[in-house]
């Protein structure tokens, strides 16, 4: 997002590049439009009407198996929890994940990893990488970026 320098003091001074301010803006209008569909989605529904709607997702079943010698038992789940179906029915396919609503860096980590890797990518995804990938085509131009010559970009 930019980088940290100091003045002759040693007080830090933080410079925000432009791909940082507009990775910084678009990380607010996320979580902001996340917050939205959740409380849209919470809306006239009491806790446990929602918990009920979660578990309608959770497919797992829990059963106790005795060990072997008789000494007690484990617990073998079978089954799939489809919290990806749950999450696609509150925030549409824009989704990216829990902790990218509390930290930046990772929501750009994610963010980049759903454009590439995903069959549906979240519309804040593509647009991460279309910023991050402006950066990359500008750097490349001002010699910032130095690949070694056996990489294949």
């Amino acid at each position: 997002l930019g980088h940290v320098t100091s003045n002759s003091s040693g007080i830090a001074i933080h410079t925000i590049t432009k791909t940082g301010e507009k990775l910084k803006a678009l990380w607010g209008e996320y979580v902001k439009d996340m917050r939205d569909r959740m409380n849209e989605f919470m809306k006239g529904k009491t806790f446990d009407e929602v918990r009920k709607i979660k578990a309608g997702f959770d497919k797992r079943v829990y059963t106790d198996v005795p060990i072997e010698g008789g000494i007690g038992f484990r617990t073998v789940v079978t089954g799939t929890n489809n919290t990806s179906g749950y999450y696609k029915l509150i925030y549409g396919g824009e989704y990216i994940s829990d902790y990218a609503q509390t930290n930046i860096m990772e929501w750009i980590a994610e963010s980049f990893m759903n454009a590439n890797m995903s069959l549906n990518p979240s519309s804040y995804a593509l647009r991460v990488r279309e910023i991050m990938l402006e950066w990359e085509k500008q750097s490349l131009t001002m010699g910032r970026i130095k690949y070694p010559d056996w990489y294949v970009g």
